[in-house]
C-alpha cells in the first residue's frame, strides 16, 4: 500500500543485556530486522517543539509499512540508516489499523 513511499532500506536493532565480570551491566546491540523498506527525514524546528518548549535536539522521522508482530519495533530499538545511527523515542501508528507506523528518533552516531 506505501510502497512508492517506502524506498529506502535500514535496519532495525535490538538491546542484549548481559552482566560483564564486576557485576555491572553491558549492552550490546543485534538486528531485529534487517534491511526493512523506510522512507527517512529531518524533522523541522516547529515539529521539534515538545510541550510549548523547543527540544535543542536535532530530530528525524521513519516511516515503516507495518511489519509483523514478532518484530515490531518498541522503544528500546535503534535503527541503522546510511551509516547513522538513531534512538526511538516515539512509535505512532499513523493509519490506525497497523498499517504505516512512524518512528520519530534522534541521531547518536
Amino acid at each position: 500500500m506505501f510502497g512508492n513511499m517506502l524506498q529506502l532500506s535500514c535496519s532495525v536493532k535490538k538491546p542484549t543485556i548481559s552482566q560483564n565480570v564486576m557485576g555491572g551491566q553491558d549492552k550490546s546491540w543485534s538486528n531485529r530486522i534487517d534491511s526493512v523498506k523506510c522512507a527517512f527525514r529531518e524533522l523541522s524546528a516547529n515539529e521539534l517543539i515538545k510541550f510549548g518548549k523547543q527540544t535543542g535536539e536535532s530530530g528525524y522521522r521513519f516511516y515503516f509499512e507495518a511489519i509483523s508482530a514478532d518484530k515490531d519495533i518498541i522503544l528500546m530499538d535503534r535503527i541503522t540508516y546510511n551509516g547513522r545511527t538513531f534512538e526511538v523515542n516515539s512509535i505512532y501508528n499513523v493509519s490506525g489499523k497497523d498499517r504505516l507506523l512512524q518512528i520519530d528518533c534522534t541521531e547518536i552516531a
